[in-house]
Order: structure tokens, then C-alpha cells, then sequence
């Protein structure tokens, strides 16, 4: 599942905010699903043969708590960036989140971030 949260203004201030040309966020949800359609590898896929892939575009949160209870899923995998301090606070966590509120297990696999 992939989750697009739509960006009608970014900014860390908002007396100060930064409006997306509409072209990049088309080309935005172009990658995403470009990504998800490559996952998992062709290997891992031949294991797992009822593998769906669904997208979404709303708050993270909500959606894959809801998508998990309405599907009656019994296993949330998802990866984590890892991020501490002021990068927490500010962007907070799905990861965390999901954890606390989630109708099953999750398992999160630490992400690496660029640097």
C-alpha cells in the first residue's frame, strides 16, 4: 500500500508556505506508483502469490489503520526512517503511530535515509 498524502502547501511556517506546481505532484504520484509496482522483487513475489497493491491518497495514519480493519489484515509490515530529535517532532512518525493504534501485529524494518 502506498499512501499519498496530498500537498496543498508545504512549510514548517505557515505565515511562509510554498504551493507545489500541479505538474510536480502528477509526476510525484507517477513515481509512487511506479515504485510500488516494482515491489516486491520478482523472487520474493513467487512466495507470496496473493500480493495486492492498492494506493491511497489522504493522511497515512488513518488510511492504513482503516484499510488493515476493513480488510481484516493480520500482518502490517512497514519500514521506519528513523528519525530522532527535531526531525521526529516535526514530521512526527507513521511508524509509531500505526504501532500504538493497529487492529493486528506490525512489524517495522528500519529504513536507511539518504545522506
Amino acid at each position: 500500500m502506498h499512501v499519498f498524502e496530498g500537498y496543498d502547501a508545504i512549510s514548517l511556517n505557515p505565515e511562509v508556505a510554498l504551493t507545489p506546481m500541479p505538474e510536480w505532484l502528477v509526476k510525484l504520484r507517477e513515481v509512487c506508483h511506479e515504485k510500488l509496482a516494482a515491489l516486491p522483487s520478482p523472487d520474493l513475489a513467487a512466495l507470496c502469490p496473493a500480493i495486492v497493491r492498492t494506493h491511497r491518497e489522504c493522511p497515512a495514519i488513518h488510511e492504513i489503520l482503516d484499510y488493515a480493519a476493513n480488510q481484516k489484515i493480520d500482518l502490517i509490515v512497514l519500514s521506519t526512517h528513523g528519525r530522532t530529535g527535531l526531525k521526529h517532532l516535526l514530521m512526527g512518525s507513521v511508524a509509531e503511530n500505526i504501532v500504538r493504534s493497529a487492529p493486528c501485529p506490525v512489524l517495522t524494518i528500519r529504513g536507511t535515509l539518504p545522506k
